[in-house]
């Protein structure tokens, strides 16, 4: 659901940007990026998710700059200090809590692009570099003012209504449904997700690129992760009372789920949190019981104390271990 301040900016930008746009304001922003992304990928010939980014940086002109160490950055600013780009002096600053920045050159020259999209990947911000580029190139599409000097990627836990907005507008882009689409076929596995997105997508994380994969999924399809946790109430109580009154240990819930519209149709409303049934070959996988394999089982197997168990419905669920948690992929018969 997209908050309210952010449909309230996204009306604000409808508006900048035609002044006959109506209706729902983000798919407003969206179909208007669409149609600037499109033509770049039919005017290139882009086939693939790289190529569709680099169409994208062409049309919007920017090229992207990759900073990897503090001395490339120290490298970078020099560089363009020494030039008369004295808005690279910020850099330093703004990657403080910035993945990305994007400025607009002063002193031009005639072959280069208007603007320099610089992609802080120091550290771990290189796993979310994939998102960074889309989302300066969705300040890009989207630009009213084109006069502005600069744009910024930040970390706050709650973004401005325009970066949130942004952040949409590459959640669309990022795994564009029309290149993704043709490669969700046949049976949904870990070793099919892995090739595809080493051969389409090694760019991007593993996360983001399942998230995209399942919600597009053709067939009624969910990804989980689980790992030890505390209920909500236990969490409550460990951060109200001293170390020797904590509660018991955690159990095995769901950290990160995603069950794409076919599979809720089935019954799977599986949510953050849930607790993970013992007798499921997920649980035996995460305590080494068993190693990494498919079970068949039942969704109500699953439940909760205050929404009691799933729908019955027979489902096939593949397991594998992932450092201190376990990955599970669903499927239905």
């Amino acid at each position: 659901m997209v908050r309210a301040d952010v449909t309230w900016y996204a009306r604000r930008l409808a508006a900048d940007l035609s002044a006959k746009a109506a209706g729902d304001p983000v798919a407003f922003i969206l179909k208007h990026a669409e149609k600037r992304v499109r033509a770049a990928a039919k005017k290139l010939n882009a086939k693939t998710l790289p190529e569709l980014l680099d169409a994208t940086a062409q049309e919007v002109s920017t090229r992207f700059e990759i900073i990897e160490s503090d001395e490339e950055l120290t490298r970078l600013v020099a560089t363009n200090a020494a030039r008369g780009e004295t808005g690279f002096a910020q850099l330093p600053k703004d990657f403080e809590d910035s993945y990305g920045v994007t400025l607009r050159l002063l002193k031009r020259r005639d072959w280069e692009p208007e603007r320099v999209s610089v992609i802080d990947c120091r550290g771990t911000k290189k796993y979310k570099s994939y998102y960074t580029k889309w989302h300066e190139l969705a300040h890009l599409l989207t630009l009213t003012e084109q006069r502005q000097l600069k744009f910024r990627r930040t970390h706050a836990e709650r973004q401005a209504p325009d970066e949130a907005l942004m952040e949409l507008v590459a959640g669309h882009f990022g795994y564009w449904s029309e290149i993704l689409q043709p490669h969700l076929t046949g049976d949904l596995t870990f070793e099919a997700l892995t090739r595809i997105r080493s051969e389409q997508w090694p760019e991007a994380s593993w996360q983001s690129f399942v998230h995209a994969a399942i919600d597009r999924w053709t067939k009624p399809a969910a990804y989980v992760k689980a790992a030890m946790g505390l209920k909500r109430a236990e969490e409550r109580q460990r951060n109200q009372k001293a170390m020797w009154l904590l509660p018991a240990a955690g159990k095995l819930r769901l950290a990160d789920v995603v069950v794409n519209t076919p599979a809720r149709l089935r019954g799977a409303e599986l949510f953050p949190n849930m607790r993970v049934p013992e007798q499921s070959i997920l649980h035996r996988i995460y305590e080494r019981q068993q190693d990494p394999g498919s079970a068949e089982e039942c969704l109500s197997m699953w439940e909760s104390s205050d929404r009691g168990a799933l729908r019955a419905c027979a489902v096939v669920v593949t397991g594998r271990r992932a450092y201190e948690a376990v990955e599970g992929l669903i499927t239905f018969n």
